[in-house]
């Protein structure tokens, strides 16, 4: 199965080298989602910008010269995912005023409206609605070798912002309260925070799709909270969760013709099962 794999190398490269950057980088962003209980705020910001794209591609029926620009086409379509993620990030993480919606009342709405309307903007268009099916079921078969420098430097950003930053940002998703009180700007952080991971989904999407995106950012941390109790060891084991079982996923999908999406997405949803069943066995 391995040689089988390696042999694949050649004509999978980028499939291979953008789904692990996206396993290592979903999974560094989804620790500060799950430390700060928002796992369903970061689905609804995945189906956010599954709307942008739906967006993207009705413009796109109505300015024709739009699907002329050959891979800037593609581009197009990940600008329209990264704006309106980034529109749903900031609208979802307001604070509450006194008599006015709650954040879960918003994201509810935000997840259940942009879900509808993306399947019916496209509802008239075949092509549309496949290519709407094909990002809820992810697959990055048709990944590229720009898609791959693309994700590499925002994982390589990522890093650097983590290692520059990573006591600030432990405390403001530990203990928002205490890291007012020594003086950080806790609205400024979230709102950049939220905005960071709305860019990162919103790219993701157009490239991995739904399934793949959401689990990647979700389930490794997951995992790891269950594993580990301080926020510090997340950010370590959660991308290595994260990178073995998606590095796993794609060897057996080439070897037994799997889409490798789903499978990696799977692993991660069994290893989370053992986490559970790990944790209430201390």
């Amino acid at each position: 199965m391995i040689e089988a794999f390696i042999e694949s190398w050649p004509l999978f490269q980028n499939t291979y080298l953008t789904g692990w950057s996206l396993s290592l980088l979903l999974a560094l962003i989804g620790v500060v989602v799950v430390a700060r209980d928002q796992v369903f705020l970061g689905l609804a910001v995945s189906q956010a910008s599954l709307l942008g794209v739906a967006s993207g591609m009705w413009l796109a029926t109505l300015f024709p010269q739009l699907t002329h620009l050959g891979n800037e086409h593609a581009w197009w379509l990940s600008l329209c995912s990264m704006a309106f993620a980034m529109v749903a990030a900031v609208v979802t993480s307001r604070q509450a005023a006194p008599g006015r919606e709650t954040p879960e009342s918003i994201t509810g709405w935000v997840y259940a409206f942009t879900a509808a309307l993306a399947v019916l903007l496209l509802s008239r268009s075949p092509h549309g609605l496949e290519e709407v099916h094909r990002l809820l079921s992810s697959t990055i078969i048709g990944a590229s070798s720009s898609d791959v420098v693309l994700f590499v430097s925002l994982l390589a950003v990522s890093l650097l912002g983590i290692a520059r930053w990573r006591e600030s940002i432990t405390l403001l998703v530990m203990d928002a309260e205490m890291a007012g009180a020594v003086g950080l700007s806790v609205r400024r952080w979230q709102v950049f925070l939220s905005l960071w991971a709305a860019i990162v989904v919103g790219l993701s999407i157009r490239v991995s799709g739904l399934l793949f995106t959401f689990g990647c950012l979700v389930l490794p941390s997951l995992v790891a909270k269950n594993l580990v109790r301080e926020v510090r060891a997340m950010f370590w084991v959660a991308p290595l969760i994260s990178l073995g079982s998606t590095f796993c996923a794609f060897v057996a999908a080439h070897g037994y013709d799997f889409p490798p999406g789903q499978l990696a997405v799977a692993i991660q949803g069994l290893l989370l099962l053992g986490g559970w069943s790990l944790r209430r066995s201390r």
